[in-house]
């Protein structure tokens, strides 16, 4: 990567740089030791500038950087960002020091990770391409990775080990049980592995945009985005073993292979349980399967929670909260155009909360959503500044309420 550093000593002259150099599309990083937010205005540059610079900040880090047979450390992002090239290689970023150590030191080593991956996030790099995890995870992941490589033969092999013992003599018959329990436990592990299920939620105020991002993952124009309609329940959404949509609610089943039908179908549940003013606007959860063609060794399951601040809407938070309880992963949706009201802060604490207390400590992954919003205010266009300065806005806050934003990722 084309990579200019921006030293503190002179603004005028990072202006210059900046506006020297946009036609080569270079990577900006800032070695000031201030926070985004704070330097890209000091640049008062235009705003066509603004959208096109590619800009992050300086770290200084401890990762080993691996790509093919090839491995190289580094301490410094900036050079770590001119040896990759993400358009056309994949590399895996392994950030140092979580083995066998302590508590505090592993999370110092979190902290770095997330350090990065919002760099890389400001510079639009894909994390599919350069995957980024700490050095314990790197040690998981090889392991899970020889395991799906083998996969076919341990089955092959379980199910021969199981013919041959089905063959056992009458000599051998008092083991014949035993063994065969113990190779059929073995089976359903590997079938369990093969369909484990990662489970996200998407929670946020009503409002701020959480069926749009269910709609963006699933891929359809499924969950309803009407400016009118708050999400009344949890839409639990499944990839579907056929190409059709398949809709259980209140013991009824529907299908079709039409994503329209679906979608006005759920469309016209919600508009009936916002005429439902006697039940508080709540509604039983519903499950909806849909067409997908892609295949991993995950499956994935997607709960659209409610928002749980809507007037009379009594059953919404404990709604919500079911589905966040269920789930391994939370994204949490912020309205850019509210910028952090105290409804999704308050809602936003106890999510983090939840995340604690089920030992989901780094599951919480932060969304800034309706970024369009931002030509019609006053502010200047730059994202990598509106990102950063919610981010930092919610690391300062949330330390004052006991909170450690640090290890969350906004996007």
């Amino acid at each position: 990567m084309n990579v200019i550093l921006l030293h503190p000593t002179d603004v005028g002259i990072a202006r210059d740089m900046v506006i020297e150099n946009i036609r080569e599309n270079p990577v900006f990083v800032v070695t000031a030791n201030q926070e985004l937010c704070d330097y890209i205005p000091k640049l008062e540059l235009k705003e066509k500038i603004q959208s096109r610079m590619c800009i992050c900040k300086e770290l200084k880090i401890n990762v080993l950087l691996k790509q093919k047979e090839k491995s190289a450390k580094f301490t410094l992002l900036s050079e770590l960002l001119k040896t990759i090239n993400p358009d056309e290689e994949e590399y895996e970023v392994v950030v140092l020091g979580d083995v066998n150590v302590s508590e505090e030191q592993a999370m110092e080593v979190r902290y770095q990770l997330c350090s990065i991956i919002q760099q890389f996030i400001y510079m639009n790099i894909q994390l599919s391409t350069v995957h980024v995890c700490t050095e314990k995870e790197a040690q998981d992941n090889e392991k899970i990775r020889k395991f799906e490589r083998g996969i076919s033969k341990h089955k092959t092999a379980i199910q021969c080990s199981i013919e041959r013992v089905n063959g056992f003599t009458e000599d051998y018959k008092r083991y014949k049980t035993t063994i065969l329990e113990h190779l059929e436990k073995i089976q359903e592990y590997i079938e369990e592995t093969q369909n484990n299920e990662l489970k996200i939620a998407v929670a946020a105020t009503k409002k701020s945009g959480k069926s749009v991002i269910v709609n963006s993952m699933i891929e359809y124009e499924i969950a309803p985005t009407s400016l009118e309609l708050a999400t009344p329940n949890n839409c639990i959404y499944r990839k579907s073993a056929d190409e059709e949509f398949h809709l259980k609610y209140k013991g009824k089943r529907f299908a079709n292979s039409d994503p329209e039908a679906i979608r006005s179908l759920l469309d016209e549940i919600f508009i009936n349980a916002g005429k439902d003013y006697e039940r508080g606007l709540g509604i039983p959860d519903m499950e909806l399967w849909y067409p997908s063609s892609k295949n991993g060794f995950s499956t994935y399951t997607i709960y659209d929670t409610p928002g749980p601040n809507l007037a009379n809407a009594t059953a919404h938070k404990e709604t919500a909260r079911r589905g966040i309880d269920a789930a391994d992963v939370i994204v949490f949706t912020i309205d850019y155009s509210k910028y952090l009201t105290d409804d999704e802060y308050d809602y936003l604490k106890e999510v983090w909360h939840m995340c604690q207390k089920k030992g989901k400590k780094y599951s919480l992954i932060l969304n800034v959503n309706k970024l369009d919003l931002r030509y019609d205010d006053g502010s200047d266009k730059n994202i990598v500044r509106i990102v950063d300065l919610i981010r930092n806005k919610l690391i300062s806050t949330g330390k004052k309420d006991g909170i450690d934003f640090r290890s969350c990722i906004v996007i």
